[in-house]
């Protein structure tokens, strides 16, 4: 943004200034006065008296560092953010000389959680959630081919189309998660590309892979850390995560936290879902488990299916599934529970080096071929070597299993 600003013809004549809260510790309420100084040289009062003479665009990240609940904002404390608060408050009321754009976290897990309150009511034609702010999908498209004719040059022109779709798939557009699938990629694929061995299979392999799942749980704020929400919100994404969409309970405060964090988003006014099939995994195997996979590798798909219904019947697993939500009004475990807890323990025996995509969906052939039926015929958008949708490809028929 700093850089297309800069870049502007329409703001040629304007400052352009960017400033992360981040660049200073212990920046809060109290000592946004001192911090601004250490950062930008000079007082706040002084810069905005700057101001007055050269047109300028701020640029404030981590703002939510200066959130504070039920402040009120008081022009003779000059030392707080009180007097950072005071120019917003201007330029609402198109103070000519200065534009501020703030961008903040809310509720990430290196956060303040104080809520989504600042002593300034901004109006909400002035404010722009991460829904806003997406890549369309021939943004995205043009995007990555830029990144890959930067980053991933010896990627042949089909396989940087389906990365583009892949991406466009599993995060929607979603800027956060979009750029760190691309740079945890590139890290982990350094060895090929500086090779020229860069292959869309060894990529697929990796984006579903638990170093790709551990990169973004550590590295990526976009992604929730589930230990780290109350049992209601957990509850609730349970719900979304289950029925694909649910109920937007209006004016719930679990709700607004979770669609605040980015976590899940309001769809048609009435529904909430994941803001992302990336989140809606991530949530996935952080609240459900992913356990460590076994040395070996079943020899076939029959032997595979074989070894997970073993599991599946084995007591700790009926315990696990007894114990899970997911009963229907019948009292018979509902078929989301099955797949859940088959994921999970097909995981665990498929043997290291494999991996068992949870990102099957309706249109794919895994879930009528588990139910003995007859596949569907694929779309032009759909691909027979798909290793995560080939791989559950079966005609057997199987037993319920008995909990016991």
């Amino acid at each position: 943004m700093e850089h297309n600003l800069v870049n502007a013809p329409e703001f040629l004549n304007y400052r352009v200034i960017r400033v992360s809260l981040l660049w200073r510790l212990h920046t809060s309420w109290n000592t946004f006065g001192e911090r601004w100084k250490s950062i930008v040289g000079v007082s706040w009062k002084d810069w905005i008296e700057q101001c007055d003479l050269i047109s300028t665009i701020l640029i404030l990240d981590e703002a939510q560092l200066i959130y504070a609940k039920e402040k009120k904002v008081d022009q003779n404390n000059m030392e707080s953010a009180n007097q950072f608060w005071m120019i917003v408050k201007s330029a609402l009321q198109e103070m000519a000389n200065i534009k501020i754009i703030m961008f903040a976290a809310y509720g990430y897990r290196s956060s303040n959680r104080i809520g989504f309150t600042t002593p300034v009511a901004l109006p909400e034609s002035n404010c722009k959630s991460l829904i806003d702010i997406n890549f369309k999908r021939d943004e995205l498209k043009r995007y990555i081919e830029k990144f890959c004719g930067n980053y991933f040059k010896n990627l042949d022109l089909p396989s940087v189309s389906k990365l583009y779709k892949y991406i466009w798939v599993v995060t929607k557009g979603h800027a956060g998660l979009i750029r760190h699938v691309l740079m945890s990629t590139e890290n982990a694929m350094k060895k090929r590309i500086d090779t020229n061995h860069l292959y869309w299979d060894e990529i697929f392999k990796y984006l579903n892979s638990k170093d790709f799942d551990s990169s973004i749980y550590n590295n990526c704020r976009a992604v929730p850390k589930v230990s780290a929400l109350s049992n209601e919100q957990i509850s609730l994404c349970e719900d979304v995560y289950l029925n694909e969409k649910f109920f937007y309970p209006d004016s719930d405060e679990n709700a607004m936290y979770l669609v605040r964090s980015g976590i899940l988003i309001i769809e048609d006014c009435i529904y909430l879902s994941f803001a992302a099939p990336l989140l809606k995994r991530s949530f996935f195997q952080q609240n459900y488990g992913v356990q460590n996979s076994t040395d070996s590798t079943p020899t076939d798909l029959h032997h595979f299916i074989v070894k997970i219904f073993t599991v599946i019947c084995n007591e700790l697993s009926g315990k696990i599934l007894r114990d899970t939500l997911g009963f229907g009004s019948d009292g018979r475990i509902l078929e989301q529970t099955w797949q859940k807890e088959f994921y999970r323990i097909g995981t665990q025996v498929l043997g290291k080096g494999h991996f068992l995509s949870c990102d099957v969906e309706k249109r794919y052939w895994s879930r009528s071929r588990l139910k003995g039926g007859s596949p569907p015929a694929l779309n032009p958008s759909q691909s027979k070597d798909d290793g995560s949708i080939s791989l559950l490809n079966i005609t057997t028929k199987f037993p319920t299993p008995r909990l016991r």
